[in-house]
């Protein structure tokens, strides 16, 4: 399994999706937020009912789950369903999964972390949040979530601004495939 780990604004959405057009499928967690602006239902989540995730839940369906407390005091739950784990598939790693993920030894993960110049990141941020006291506030925040996750990390993969996304996609795979031929020869 391709797992993709990146601060916000660092192609990892594209990436997954050119690795969906590669034929990898997409693992998209359920979570109990309503889906963004413009996204379509099973877009990026299942966006489900607390209810429904609390029986989801109880009858062992998730993998893996998390929750995070928003600003507001709101409650978010997410989860990735165990029977979507598969060797080849790709899943936007959720921080406060990833080590429960290859704890699992579940499909094989791999940790691939997109890694993108601070720059880039800080200007693609202040375009879609409108405020670059946002921006900073956010990268700083991802910075410290994601910090504690090196050891995890399996492959870098640099995103400086001046690959094709289709290029870092296809290189990921190869990585991937090779990750996957060790993993059945170590066993």
């Amino acid at each position: 399994m391709i797992i993709l780990l990146g601060k916000t604004c660092s192609g990892i959405r594209w990436i997954q999706q050119e690795l969906s057009c590669l034929g990898i499928p997409k693992i998209l967690e359920y979570a109990t937020r309503p889906p963004e602006w413009g996204e379509d239902q099973g877009d990026r989540y299942h966006s489900i009912s607390d209810r429904e995730f609390y029986n989801l839940y109880r009858r062992g369906f998730f993998a893996v789950t998390s929750s995070v407390k928003t600003q507001g005091g709101q409650v978010l739950r997410q989860g990735v369903a165990a029977r979507d784990l598969a060797p080849r598939s790709v899943l936007i790693g959720n921080p406060m999964q990833i080590g429960r993920l290859k704890e699992m030894h579940l499909a094989m993960p791999a940790v691939f972390y997109l890694d993108t110049d601070e720059h880039l990141i800080y200007e693609r941020l202040k375009d879609r949040l409108g405020s670059a006291y946002e921006a900073q506030r956010r990268m700083v925040r991802e910075k410290q979530a994601l910090s504690p996750l090196a050891q995890l990390i399996d492959y870098r993969i640099e995103n400086d601004g001046t690959h094709e996304m289709e290029e870092l996609a296809g290189r990921i795979r190869g990585l991937h495939e090779y990750h996957l031929g060790r993993c059945r020869y170590s066993q």
